[in-house]
């Protein structure tokens, strides 16, 4: 902590903006791979939740198509900051509805909140994306 006693302001700002740059590339990473992990390994666990759900096929696919297209777009992202925007939004709209699906079919809280819990994380990384324009 020494040397920071050496820099100006600024200098100590722009420090702690490549720190909370970085904490956002790995927040979108973190995104990414547990949805990914959950659609690509654990495929088994979404069929059998979608139909649970009472939801057909096809919504399935399509919000399986959607997720996937989103979490390349956040992982873009990181080099262009309005992609990681879009997909951060549209992947909390996403699992806010997830979220919504789990406390109709009476899920335990425990199965309920990731989803939750991603859908907040995005909207981080949405906001701190925009406001910043972070990019590699």
């Amino acid at each position: 902590m020494q040397y920071l006693n050496n820099l100006p302001i600024a200098g100590i700002l722009l420090i702690l903006l490549e720190d909370l740059q970085i904490i956002v590339i790995v927040m979108q990473f973190i995104i990414a791979l547990s949805i990914l992990n959950v659609w690509v390994l654990r495929y088994d666990t979404i069929a059998a939740q979608f139909k649970e759900f009472e939801l057909p096929t096809w919504v399935r696919n399509i919000v399986g198509i959607i997720k996937g297209t989103l979490c390349i777009m956040l992982i873009a992202g990181i080099w262009y900051y309005m992609l990681a925007v879009i997909a951060s939004i549209g992947i909390s709209i996403l699992m806010f509805f997830a979220f919504l699906s789990h406390l109709r079919a009476k899920h335990e809280m425990s199965k309920s909140l990731p989803a939750l819990g991603l859908s907040i994380l995005c909207i981080v990384v949405a906001i701190l994306c925009n406001h910043y324009k972070f990019h590699g």
